[in-house]
């Protein structure tokens, strides 16, 4: 039986490399997936969930930096 991993947000923003200030705006703009709520001061995000939303994302490569091309 598999299961359910949870992450805080201090651990999901660690994984995807960003802050956890992103990780709530996002959350407020409706951008990432639903946070569960496991008691009073504990909510927490599934990583099947973070996983599964990571999934949906494109990746951005940048092609020039102060003028210079990237090789």
């Amino acid at each position: 039986m598999a299961q359910t991993v949870y992450l805080s947000v201090r651990q999901v923003a660690e994984h995807l490399g960003v802050s956890t200030d992103s990780i709530y705006r996002w959350k407020r703009h409706g951008e990432f997936p639903a946070a569960v709520k496991l008691g009073p001061g504990s909510v927490r995000w599934r990583l099947a969930d973070v996983k599964a939303w990571e999934a949906t994302r494109t990746t951005c490569f940048a092609v020039s930096f102060c003028g210079f091309e990237v090789a």
